[in-house]
C-alpha cells in the first residue's frame, strides 16, 4: 500500500534528516547577529538557540531524537528577556525546534514539551510569549511548519495548568483531535459532476484514499492539484488500484467548480457536498483549503493535513 511505502521512506530517511536538521542549526548561529530591539539593553542577539551535542554513544535513531527533543532548549535562559522575548530569535529557534519535534514519537514529543513548558514556566511573560508562537506556528493553518498533532501536548500543557481561556484552548483541543491519526472517520455521500451520488467509503475497495477538500479560484488549490496531476507515483497506484483519490468541493458555485474540475485527470473523483453534511455533521473540520487527508480503504486516519 501506498501508506506503508510511505512510513518505510520516513523511516530510511530520519537518521539523514536529523543529522541535518542539527548540522543546520549548528551553523546558522554563526550567520549572523543583530541588535535586540523595544526596551532591552542593545546587544547582540543570536540567530537562535543552540541546542547541546547528542551524547556520542546514544547512536539509536529514535533515542537520538529522543535526546534532542528533551535538551533542545538547555542553553536557553528564559530570564534573559532580551532572548525570551525576542521575536526573531524566538521565532527561529521554535521554527528549527518543530523540524526536530516532528521526529520524535508520542511519548518523546509530550515529554519534550513538557520539558520545555516547565522551563519557561516560571517567567509568565516569557512563558506567554513562547505559547502564542506555538500558537501561531502549529495551530495556523497558514503556517508553513503547521501540525495540530505538535500542538496537542502545547495545549494539554496549558489547559491541565488552568490557562486562562480555557474555553478556547478546549475548543482548539477538540479540532486537533478530530479525525487524527489512528480514527476511523464517518462515510458520506457527495454529488458527482454527472449528478449521480458518491460515497467517501467504498466497502469492496482495497484502494487508500487520498481525500483533498478544494474550491474554485484558491491559488494554493490550484498548486496543488497541478503537483498532484504530474506525479506519476500517484497515477501509477491509481492505475494498480491501490489508491483513489477523491476532490471535493463544499461550496454552492457549481458552474465556477465543474470549471475548475474540468481538466482533472480522468482517475480523479469529484465530489460536492450539496447538502452540506460534512459541516453539519461534523464529519471534517476544513479550516482551510486545500486539505488533504490520507485514509486507508476503511476510512482510517493515516495521514492528517498532509503538506504537497
Amino acid at each position: 500500500m501506498w501508506s506503508n511505502e510511505y512510513e518505510d521512506n520516513a523511516m530510511r530517511h530520519l537518521l539523514v534528516k536529523l543529522l541535518l536538521v542539527v548540522h543546520a542549526v549548528f551553523c546558522l548561529v554563526a550567520c549572523g547577529h543583530r541588535q535586540a530591539s523595544g526596551s532591552f539593553e542593545s546587544r547582540d542577539i543570536p540567530v537562535e538557540v543552540v541546542p547541546p551535542s547528542i551524547p556520542p554513544l546514544i547512536d539509536d535513531v529514535r533515542e537520538r531524537v529522543g535526546w534532542l527533543t528533551a535538551h533542545y532548549w538547555d542553553n536557553m535562559d528564559f530570564s534573559d528577556r532580551s532572548l525570551s522575548l525576542d521575536t526573531a530569535f524566538m521565532e527561529q529557534s521554535f521554527a528549527s525546534y518543530t523540524s526536530v519535534l516532528a521526529m520524535a514519537d508520542s511519548s518523546a514529543l509530550y515529554r519534550a514539551v513538557g520539558i520545555l513548558l516547565d522551563k519557561a514556566a516560571p517567567f509568565a511573560d516569557s512563558s506567554d510569549f513562547l505559547f502564542d508562537i506555538a500558537d501561531r506556528y502549529l495551530f495556523d493553518p497558514e503556517s508553513p511548519v503547521y501540525s495540530e498533532e505538535l500542538f496537542l501536548p502545547f495545549l494539554d500543557y496549558a489547559i491541565a495548568g488552568g490557562r486562562d481561556s480555557i474555553g478556547i484552548l478546549s475548543e482548539k483541543r477538540e479540532i486537533a483531535l478530530k479525525n487524527r491519526p489512528g480514527s476511523k472517520v464517518r462515510d458520506f455521500t457527495f454529488a458527482t459532476p454527472e449528478g449521480a451520488t458518491g460515497h467517501l467509503i467504498h466497502r469492496d475497495s482495497d484502494a487508500d484514499i487520498l481525500l483533498v477538500f478544494h474550491e474554485p479560484g484558491c491559488g494554493r488549490c490550484k498548486a496543488v492539484e497541478e503537483r498532484l496531476a504530474r506525479d506519476a507515483a500517484i497515477a501509477g497506484q491509481a492505475a494498480e488500484g491501490r489508491l483513489r483519490v477523491l476532490f471535493i468541493y463544499q461550496g454552492d458555485d457549481v458552474g465556477a467548480w465543474c470549471k475548475a474540475i474540468a481538466d482533472f485527470p480522468d482517475f480523479w473523483e469529484r465530489g460536492r457536498d450539496a447538502d452540506g453534511v460534512i459541516d453539519r455533521d461534523d464529519i471534517f473540520i476544513v479550516r482551510a483549503t486545500p486539505t488533504a487527508y490520507l485514509l486507508s480503504p476503511d476510512g482510517t486516519v493515516l495521514h492528517k493535513d498532509i503538506r504537497f
